[in-house]
Parts: structure tokens; sequence; C-alpha cells
């Protein structure tokens, strides 16, 4: 038998090449399919092979898995004492388990395929997914009936003490001319000599220093879960409650909490142009420009117009400065839109009247039209009496005119004479209601919450707003936080060998001797930004650090409930530390008990409101230090209150933050939720030096105001309005009523909102 020959080495290597082609060419194939049938079904279905299943379903046990990728990035965050469950942080490509009820629900109403977040050449200006507010009815201009009981127009100039319908019977003048007037002169003053210190980390100015393609990445996609569920919401109230002040989330129905002025567009104009929604905004201001501030509406439960009912309630001051007031301003500064200016100061004009009393402190409770005529204030809450000193100073700035600081600062003045020098006075503080005709009894109760925290946040705002740099400016902030680091702040340790909580509490003098109260209150959890912020502008590190334990403090609150999600305030007593030895023999963790009450911790408010307050706390401390570990921590708290909260229309309210399974939701969805909590989720994922805290000030109701400071960075937001937005969603000409432009400020406008037109008819 003939040998055959062994095959050449060229041969060898041709069969090995030809076998690896082969396999390299079936490996793209293949992929390439499987790249195909998940673009196939993601097409058909927002969350693949997903079906919700009928029966609820226990979520305590679940934890979602990260890809390897990952893994460096979800490390464990900070003191093991403030952990998540788990210590890691929710996926950014898909934050919820999609084998869940909840998880699969979250996904399919945030899901890509319906807010793909790509310009549309249809939608100038407009996201894709996004939808115009629904077609207006207007009334018969006939059946309008003229305003009875209450004034037509503003008072202007002079008569801001009295009008001719007032009880003098006469139009006297009030000598706003003779007050006191402030040394600034907003027509004069030179802003660009001066700058305050860098604010926001100084890292953030060389991108190398803390971002990576991994992070950039991790960001955006965050950044783009939280778009989604702004317009979500955004889409649920236009949809149902379009003009109305709220929508409620479970019943899909308009209503009024405030005066009928369409809160939630109101307040939500600046958040529209920062989170580039341009052609929303466009739809915001044609409501914005119609809204006649003379008159209130209320209304009963319901998606009808037509059951509107005109009123003249009794206003809150502070309420109208820093959330309507506020929000015109903030679009302004962002759009540089006229229209805004002009609402601003046609709404002051009808405030301003609040300021006559013998004090200049305002009336809490104002009827719009209304005059106090030099009568007392009465007793008002502390931030009723200062909110509004940064609102009027920016106004003055805006408009070049002093005639608005002058009034606010005689307020402002009253507050911080020797009037208030008393024994029962807490330091420099002041107490959360207080009467201005009665200043040396100051007897009360003390803390940082929605009552008086204004006050002190603003001690510090309005010197950075008029870039104060100047010895003294700054001494009753710092004076206060001095006296609130003495008389309200405390460490708390509630688990043995563990990191003490730092919180504000509260003090009650009321009977004499104080009396401490040693509770966390999420409201008091925004009091960590303005002290955090201060020490910025102070470079007092003590206070950087307060601030930082602090806000992990009120994180510390949101990773005890088993929904991840805070209880509105609790009451901690660190004399039961002992019953940890018997929670540690029970296997459970640190920070959570599994529904049990946790040793030390009384519940007094369960209720989950999705509010502002930690969530900008933990928004500043970021763009303080720079740390990573606060952006994890607010991905945390968003991905938990999306799970828990959302509905088809928006987000509820959660009834018991500390119940798991079948927790409750609340039919109501506040304006704020909006205007606010997603205004901070979505600038913790934005570029830093966007809106940065160098060049903007934000006010109590978070609306960003322009440092009047050159800047290189900041732009305008809005690219002009669109005529057919305006032709189509502006009254018909025939309810374009000429009788309530009470303004000639450069804009027609104030005509009435549609919702406001049916009030009028009385039916």
């Amino acid at each position: 038998m003939a040998k055959s020959n062994p095959p050449s080495p060229s041969r060898i290597k041709n069969v090995i090449l030809a076998f690896f082609f082969s396999i390299s060419t079936v490996t793209f194939y293949s992929v390439i399919c499987v790249l195909l049938s998940y673009a196939v079904l993601d097409f058909i279905s927002p969350h693949p092979g997903i079906s919700f299943a009928q029966n609820k379903e226990d979520l305590s046990d679940f934890q979602i898995v990260r890809d390897e990728a990952q893994a460096t990035f979800f490390a464990p965050l900070g003191d093991a004492n403030f952990q998540s469950k788990g210590g890691r942080v929710p996926n950014s490509e898909i934050p919820w388990d999609p084998s869940t009820n909840k998880g699969a629900r979250a996904l399919q109403l945030l899901s890509k395929r319906r807010f793909p977040l790509i310009r549309s050449p249809d939608l100038p200006m407009g996201w894709q997914g996004m939808t115009p507010p629904p077609n207006l009815t207007w009334p018969s201009p006939s059946a309008i009936q003229a305003h009875a009981g209450n004034v037509s127009k503003p008072l202007q100039g002079g008569q801001l003490y009295g009008h001719p319908s007032g009880t003098d019977g006469g139009s006297t003048a009030y000598p706003w001319s003779s007050l006191p007037r402030h040394t600034w002169d907003p027509a004069s003053a030179n802003f660009t000599s001066t700058s305050l210190r860098r604010i926001q980390w100084q890292g953030f100015q060389d991108r190398t220093l803390w971002d990576t393609a991994h992070m950039m990445v991790v960001t955006r996609e965050r950044q783009e879960w939280v778009t989604r569920a702004f317009s979500h919401a955004w889409e649920g109230y236009k949809k149902y409650a379009w003009g109305f002040d709220e929508v409620k989330p479970l019943t899909n129905r308009g209503v009024n909490t405030f005066a009928g002025w369409g809160a939630t567009i109101m307040q939500c104009l600046d958040t529209l142009l920062i989170m580039n929604m341009t052609r929303e905004y466009n739809y915001a201001r044609t409501h914005v420009r119609a809204v006649d501030w003379s008159s209130a509406v209320t209304v009963a439960v319901t998606a009808d117009t037509k059951h509107a009912v005109r009123s003249s309630p009794p206003l809150n001051i502070l309420e109208l400065v820093v959330r309507y007031l506020g929000a015109l301003l903030s679009a302004y500064d962002l759009s540089g839109d006229p229209l805004m200016l002009s609402k601003a100061e046609e709404l002051a004009t009808w405030i301003l009247p609040a300021f006559g009393t013998q004090t200049g402190i305002p009336m809490e409770n104002y009827v719009i039209g209304s005059n106090p005529v030099g009568s007392p204030t009465g007793p008002t809450h502390l931030a009723a009496a200062y909110g509004f000193i940064l609102e009027f100073t920016r106004l003055s700035q805006v408009t070049r005119k002093d005639y608005y600081i002058n009034i606010a600062q005689r307020a402002s003045e009253f507050l911080s004479s020797d009037k208030f020098d008393s024994t029962t006075r807490l330091g420099t503080l002041l107490p959360n209601k207080l009467d201005p005709e009665n200043t040396r009894n100051l007897a009360g109760v003390y803390n940082l919450g929605h009552q008086s925290k204004t006050y002190y946040e603003y001690l510090l705002k309005q010197q950075m707003l008029l870039i104060s740099n100047t010895p003294g400016a700054y001494d009753s902030f710092a004076l206060a936080v001095d006296s609130m680091h003495q008389f309200l702040s405390q460490k708390i340790q509630l688990q043995p060998n563990s990191e003490a909580l730092t919180i504000f509490g509260e003090q009650d003098n009321t009977g004499g001797q104080p009396v401490y109260k040693p509770s966390l209150s999420q409201e008091s959890c925004s009091s960590a930004a303005f002290i955090g912020l201060g020490s910025r502008v102070l470079g007092r590190q003590k206070d950087l650090d307060n601030a930082l334990q602090v806000s992990d403090t009120c994180l510390w609150a949101y990773d005890a409930n088993p929904t991840g999600l805070a209880s509105e305030a609790l009451l901690l007593d660190p004399s039961q530390s002992d019953r940890w030895g018997q929670v540690e023999s029970e296997n459970t963790t640190s920070n959570s008990l599994a529904g049990k009450p946790m040793p030390g911790v009384k519940i007094e408010k369960p209720q989950f409101f999705a509010g502002p307050n930690t969530i900008e706390a933990v928004f500043y401390m970021w763009r303080l230090t720079g740390e990573r570990r606060w952006q994890d921590k607010g991905w945390e708290m968003f991905t938990s209150w999306v799970q828990e909260c959302i509905t088809d229309t928006g987000f509820a309210e959660l009834e018991n933050a500390s119940y798991l399974s079948e927790a409750a939701l609340n039919d109501s969805q506040g304006a704020y939720v909006l205007a606010e909590t997603f205004k901070y989720y979505y600038l913790l994922f934005s570029d830093p030096n966007y809106i940065s805290l160098d060049e903007y000030v934000f006010n109590t109701a978070s609306h960003p105001f322009r440092m009047p400071i050159n800047s290189s960075t900041a732009k305008s937001l809005w690219e002009g309005p669109q005529e057919a937005i305006d032709s189509e969603f502006n009254p018909p000409p025939e309810n374009q009523l000429k009788s309530h432009q009470t303004l000639n400020l450069g804009n027609n406008g104030s005509w009435g909102t549609a919702l406001q037109q049916w009030s009028w008819t009385g039916k």
C-alpha cells in the first residue's frame, strides 16, 4: 500500500483559518439575530415577555442583580450605618425588576417606546411622545358677569394704602415714598467687580477629575428615566386637569387647592425650561398670559370646567410670593421671555397692599384686592414674615426699580430691630409664630420646618443675590446657624456601637422652661442644603460637616423603611437602645426590622408626600463635595419612589411608608412634585456646571434666580414663542376681554383662563 504524504504546513494553516473563519461567521450572525429579536420585542412591548400577574407579590426580599460591568460602580456607599439595602444601587439601564408587578408597571409606563426622548420633525421644539393640551371650551362672552364685591384693577403708585371702595370712603395715599431707602440702588449697581467664594466643588471645572466614559453613560441613563417619569406625570396632568391647580392621580380629575390659577402649570415653568421642553413651555405660557390675578376659583373635584365658582378667599402670602412670583421670575431669568416679567410685575402689584400694615410685615392671609389700611399684621408665621425678600430683591434687579426692594426692606428692618430683644428668645432664632405687635414675648415653638426655615434661608440668599462680600453682610445668618447648633441640633445614637444620627429637632419654651423634642421631619431636611451652601459662602467647614451629617440622617430615614421611602416625621428616643440586643439576635439588618418598629423610633407621620426636602439636600451635597455617593443615593430614592407610587396618571402619595406589600396610595399629587422634586432629581444627574450654584440662587420653592454676574455658561433656554400654539390655545377673540387687561406692561392678556371665565358666568 502506497504511503500517503503528510499534509503540508500551508494546508494545515488554511484549514485552521477556515475553521476559525466559519466559527466567527456563525457567531457574528448569531449576535445579529439576537439583537434583531430584542429590537422586535422592544417594538412590540416596552418589556419583552412580561405580563402582569393577577396576584399581589411580596417584594420584601427582592434585590436586582447587576451586571459585572457595573460591579465596581455599585459599591457599598459611605458608612455601614447609612448603606442601602444590600449595599448596592439599582441598575441604570433597567432599574426595576420586570418579573414583579410593580417593576413591570413602572417599566411599561416609562418605556422608551412611549417616551423616546428624541426630537420629532413633526414637533418642533418638542419631544416625541408628548401631546398638546386638550382643546378648551370657552363660555359665551354674553354670559360673563361683572366682578362683584372686588376690584377689577390693582392699586398703583400712591394708592396702595386705600382705594375708592375702601373703609375710608376715599382715596388715601400711602406715603411709600417716605420709607427708608435701602442703600443699594439697582439702577447704578455694578456687580461685575465683585464676586463670592466658589460654591461648587472646584473639581467640576476639570471633567477628567470626576467623570469617566462609563459614568457618563450611567448618569445619562438615570437622567433619561427622570425625564420620562416627569413626562408621564406632566402628560397625565395635561390630559385630565389642564388649567386646574393639580390632578388627582388615582381618579384622574382636576382639583383646585389654592386659587385655581393652574398651580402645576405656573410652578413648572422653569422646570420645563431646565428639562429642554420648550414646546411644553410654550403651551404653558398661553395659560400664564390668560390668568387674571384678581379672581380666584373654587370648584368641586371634577373634570368639567363649567362647575367652577368665583371666590375671594384669603390667600397665603408666602405661597403667593415664593411659588407664583418666584416661578415667574425664574422663568424670566432662564428664558428672557418678556411675558414672564410682565406677569410677575402684574402679580406683585396685586400683592403689595398686603404690606401696608403698621410694621410693614405683610398680612399672612391676604384677600387679593383688599387693603389692610395701616392695620396690625396680627399673628403670623416666621416664614411669611420674611419669605418675600429674595423675590422682591430679584424683581427690583430685573426691572431696575428700587420700589419693590424698599417695601420688602421695611419689613426686614423691623424684624432685625431691637424690638425683638427678649429673655424668652433662643439665641438669634425666632419662634415659628410671632406677633409683630407684641415682640417682647418670644416664647413658642422653635424648629426648622416649613413655617420658619425660609427666614433663615433668606438671611443668606438675599446677600448672595446682592453679591455681598462686605464685612458683616452675613453676620445675621452666621449667628442664626450658631443658635441652631446650640438649641436645635442633637446627635442621637439609636444603635449601640454605631455612628450617631444628627438632627435639627424642636424646642418649645411656651411653658417657660425649654423642652426639647428629638424629631426628624422631612421638612427639616432641606436645612442641610442652605447650611451647606452657607458654609461655602462663609468658609465655615464645621457647617458643611454638619450639613453632611444631617443629610446622611435624612437618607437613613429612607433606608429605615422597607419601601425605601421616608416617613414624613419620626420621633427618636435613644433610651430604648437596649432593645437592639434582641433585634440583633433575630438576624435582621441594622437599619430595617422587617416591618417592626425600630427600637427608639416612633413614627409620628407615616405618610410619604414625595416632597423635595431630602433630594434637595442630596443635590446640594453632590454639588458642594463632588462625592458620587450622593448621586447614587438620589438614584435609590428615585427608583423606590417610582416603584411604590406610580399610577396611570402620575405619582400618588403613600399612606404609610413603613408598609410594603399592601401600602395604600392617597389620591393626591402636589404641584411641588413636578415643580420641585423632579427638578432636583433632573439636576442631580445633569452636568454639574448646568444651573450652577455659582451662578444661580434657588428660592425656597426651588425656583432658580440668576445672580447678576457675568457668566460664560448661563444662556437663554428658550427659542421663542410659536405662533401656531398661541393662536390655537389663546381664547377666541371674543373672549379676549379688554376690561381684564389690568396693566399695560407690553403684553396683552389677563383676560382670564377658561376656568376663570366659566366661574364668571355664575353657573
